[in-house]
């Protein structure tokens, strides 16, 4: 019998046991936040040109910080639909939404990165909410971003 230890836990592949419980099949809501996460990824690479977010400077900054808020956002959504039970994907991307809605009006006097970055998570939320089948409140779906 071999075990082999992967990762700082100490994870073991023990090929000798067999998994009693199958995982949960992915729900068409997980699936849409999936695509979602991947769409933001792209976006994302492709505003650094492949490059490290942290080292982007100049006109593209704006652009860069928006698309890494839209990454985060449905990110962090994709993490609490997770931790919930099935179902209420709906009502955490609205909670979500309010949240990052207030966190953008927090920022306005902290520059353009930050504005762009909590304007990139707002839009992001808002059309998340959207194709979960929801209305955003009305006055929440502007999209101020300074995108370069």
């Amino acid at each position: 019998r071999e075990l082999t230890t992967m990762g700082c836990c100490r994870w073991g592949n023990d090929t000798e046991r067999v998994p009693t419980v199958p995982p949960p099949r992915p729900t068409p809501e997980a699936d849409l936040l999936t695509a979602r996460r991947s769409a933001a990824e792209r976006d994302l690479v492709a505003a650094t040109g492949g490059g490290a977010v942290c080292r982007v400077d100049g006109d593209v900054v704006g652009t860069v910080k928006y698309e890494e808020g839209r990454l985060a956002a449905v990110a962090e959504l994709q993490r609490a639909v997770r931790a919930h039970e099935r179902g209420g994907a709906l009502d955490l991307a609205r909670r979500h939404l309010e949240t990052w809605t207030a966190e953008a009006a927090a920022v306005e006097d902290r520059g353009t990165a930050w504005r762009a970055y909590r304007a990139g998570g707002v839009a992001e939320l808002t059309e998340t909410v959207r194709a979960l089948g929801g209305q955003p409140h009305p006055a929440r779906t502007g999209d101020s971003s300074p995108r370069a």
